[in-house]
């Protein structure tokens, strides 16, 4: 009877162990499983925060690229260039009588080239004013230039008579008769030219009373001087008052007198009948 009584406890307390043991082996099983759907979640809650980075990355990404890469602004459209229209010289006819004379430049200041030669109509290409507001004009042949201003006083009887400083081309060419009054570094050569034989030729020095010149004894004469020839003075102006007188008498007797000095303003040669 004892031991069937202790064998029952054996048993008893078998059972209860393997039981104990079966719930202890369950609650293992169910712990690994909580751990392992924790683990998935958490792996894929990662996951998503990866994705979630990357997208975030390149949706910063765009956003720095909108910012900094701003849109192409298209070219504006240049303005064309205006082209600067040249104003045409004039070119126009004129009658000249044979006798005008011609220059190198528009003013008397420039060397005398030689008489148009014909009475006729010219034509002129270019205009220009001298210092002392006369118009010139230079002839389309390319002689010189000729005084469209006092044009119409070369048709006039008496004879014509110019001034102008004698350049180089005047010196080294042509046969004109040469004086030097006064010799020195400040000499300047005045070219005179008539168109007609003159007699009686005087170089005086002028004085100004107020109301008319007075001329001294002359410092030069010649007797005679044929058409067209140059007769050329060299004379020194002692400043801007300094007056000389020339004069002579033509083919019909008359006595012409002349003032020659120089400009106050811009140290041409100025040259008038009295």
């Amino acid at each position: 009877m004892k031991k069937t009584v202790c064998f029952l406890m054996v048993l008893v307390a078998g059972l209860l162990f393997f039981a104990a043991y079966k719930d202890i082996q369950k609650g293992r099983d169910n712990a690994e499983d909580a751990d392992s759907i924790i683990t998935e979640d958490a792996e894929n809650s990662e996951e998503d925060n990866v994705y979630s980075e990357e997208n975030g990355d390149k949706a910063e990404s765009e956003n720095i690229q909108a910012v900094t890469t701003p849109a192409p602004t298209a070219e504006p459209t240049p303005a064309p260039t205006p082209v600067p229209t040249a104003t045409p010289d004039p070119s126009y006819t004129v009658k000249l009588k044979g006798s005008t004379p011609v220059h190198s430049g528009p003013g008397r200041d420039y060397a005398f080239v030689q008489s148009v030669g014909q009475d006729g109509t010219y034509t002129i290409v270019q205009e220009s004013t001298d210092a002392d507001g006369k118009l010139w004009g230079k002839l389309k042949s390319g002689m010189g230039w000729v005084n469209i201003t006092d044009k119409d006083t070369y048709f006039a009887e008496k004879s014509q008579v110019w001034a102008y400083f004698a350049d180089k081309a005047t010196l080294d060419g042509g046969y004109y008769e040469r004086y030097n009054v006064e010799d020195s570094e400040y000499t300047k050569n005045i070219a005179f030219r008539i168109d007609n034989d003159v007699k009686n030729i005087r170089l005086t020095q002028l004085s100004f009373d107020g109301s008319s010149y007075k001329a001294s004894e002359p410092v030069y004469k010649l007797a005679e001087l044929p058409k067209d020839n140059v007769l050329v003075l060299g004379v020194v102006f002692h400043g801007d008052s300094t007056t000389y007188g020339f004069e002579f008498a033509d083919v019909t007797g008359q006595v012409r007198k002349f003032s020659v000095s120089l400009s106050g303003k811009d140290g041409s040669l100025v040259f008038k009948e009295y």
